[in-house]
């Protein structure tokens, strides 16, 4: 007599709910305490999840943490790498700014999303060489693109990547120092109602600088050919 094979043991909290449960409260606790300090055991009282749950889902603590900064970036309003922008480099520029300050303003997202990218920066991680590999560098590819396409015959690699620093350090500025902001400028929003004006000066400050980079810029003097016989 055959003996029906044994069930194979469900797997805990096997639903696609459990894990956006996981991937949401890990973030909240991720961006207030950072990588080092948040617990597996907090998290999961968060979701209202077993711990043996993670181990499931994300293997680790370093697993569910850089999936957490995939999703979050997935969740991001941004310009991808593969996606073709309408109009010319100075629209696209524009366009890349305004969903990067959407991103550091949390614009259409929950809070969390913003302060743990800048955790990331500014506390990096073991998970850092794998976003910088997958998030980062694309769209940093972008910029260069769009920084090289406006310098036109200015476009050094050097100054491509002073210009993209100065473009991205603006963005960050308006997260990274809004707590100071706040108490030099009471009355100045840094909101997402804030973001596209925010934006808009950003660019035109970035544009304007390119232009006068390209407009300055000297061709290098080719060197006199001698005369036949001279």
């Amino acid at each position: 007599m055959n003996r029906a094979a044994p069930a194979r043991p469900a797997a805990p909290d096997d639903t696609g709910a459990t894990r956006l449960k996981l991937l949401e409260s890990a973030g909240e606790v991720f961006s207030r305490k950072g990588f080092r300090d948040a617990t597996i055991r907090e998290i999961c009282g968060l979701a209202g999840a077993n711990i043996a749950s993670v181990n499931y889902h994300f293997r680790d603590k370093h697993g569910l943490y850089t999936e957490v900064l995939r999703y979050a970036d997935r969740c991001a309003v941004h310009i991808e790498a593969s996606e073709p922008v309408a109009g010319d480099a100075r629209r696209r520029l524009r366009q890349f700014i305004k969903a990067y300050i959407a991103a550091m303003l949390d614009v259409g997202r929950p809070s969390w999303h913003g302060r743990l990218i800048a955790r990331e920066m500014m506390e990096p991680s073991p998970a850092l060489d794998a976003i910088v590999a997958q998030i980062i560098r694309p769209r940093s590819r972008v910029l260069s693109d769009l920084v090289e396409e406006l310098l036109g015959p200015a476009a050094t690699e050097r100054r491509v990547i002073r210009c993209k620093f100065s473009i991205i350090g603006q963005c960050l500025a308006y997260h990274s120092g809004r707590h100071i902001h706040k108490r030099l400028h009471p009355g100045f929003e840094l909101s997402s109602k804030a973001a596209d004006e925010i934006a808009d000066h950003i660019a035109d400050f970035s544009l304007a600088a390119i232009d006068a980079l390209r407009a300055g810029h000297k061709p290098a003097r080719r060197a006199a050919r001698g005369r036949p016989g001279s």
